[in-house]
């Protein structure tokens, strides 16, 4: 784990309001959540439009998808360190700017994603998954 500071001020509110108005706005079904686990279509990080960075060296990626529970958010958090991921504290801050509630223990689902994104850096890295049943 990191314990690099986490920094969210006005800009960063900004972009993570941008990516929350496009998620919201470009929903993923089902059928293309299948398709992306297959592999037959690139997973929605690929499109800047879903992502955002945040000081000092975060990546996050947020959708909306439809999952077998029903709607949830999609939060990816990577940061641009290839050893390390991040702290929970800090995916948990970023969870509740996002609109998720509780804390990471209370998602439907926890994973880490290998190797997944390069950094301008060129840094490959890992990043925490989490998927959250949305609160209707």
């Amino acid at each position: 784990m990191d314990n690099r500071s986490l920094v969210l001020g006005k800009k960063e509110k900004r972009a993570i309001k941008r990516v929350l108005i496009y998620a919201s706005e470009h929903t993923v079904s089902i059928r293309d959540v299948k398709r992306i686990s297959e592999g037959v279509i690139p997973p929605v990080g690929i499109a800047p439009q879903y992502a955002c960075e945040i000081p000092e060296g975060y990546r996050v990626v947020f959708c909306k998808e439809e999952q077998p529970a029903g709607w949830c958010n999609h939060l990816s958090v990577s940061i641009d360190d290839p050893e390390a991921l991040p702290s929970v504290p800090a995916v948990e801050a970023i969870m509740h700017e996002f609109g998720m509630w509780g804390t990471s223990m209370d998602c439907l689902s926890i994973w880490i994603d290998s190797k997944c994104f390069e950094f301008p850096n060129g840094s490959l890295v890992d990043a925490v998954n989490l998927i959250q049943v949305c609160k209707e």
